[in-house]
């Protein structure tokens, strides 16, 4: 295997040589030379047999179709719009912040 070879299959992995360092408890600078000058043939077969594996799950695993959620309910939707719509006209009233700017507590005075 070749350094480009390596680099090749980690691309098809999904990997960067920083996950090769960690799975194969190896520093960065000694996955680094083994891309530029290839890698000892212990890893060529590693990297072989998670190809092989890769391709075999692809091949015979069907992924999951994602479930799409429902759509909402017509009269859902429309039950939000106008909650929605109060709430817009509510901080829209002029008052509504009134007593806050002479009371900023919120509280209403005790008679």
């Amino acid at each position: 295997m070749t350094g480009d070879e390596l680099r090749a299959a980690l691309a098809e992995l999904g990997w960067k040589q920083s996950n090769l360092c960690r799975k194969v408890s190896m520093g960065k600078n000694t996955v680094s030379g083994w891309a530029a000058n290839g890698p000892p043939d212990w890893v060529a077969e590693y990297l072989g047999t998670l190809l092989a594996i890769e391709r075999l799950h692809l091949a015979y695993v069907r992924p999951v179709k994602p479930v799409a959620a429902p759509a909402p309910a017509p009269a859902v939707k429309e039950k939000q719009m106008r909650r929605a719509a109060n709430l817009v006209k509510k901080l829209r009233d002029p008052d509504l912040f009134a007593d806050v700017s002479t009371n900023p507590a919120g509280r209403t005075p005790a008679k």
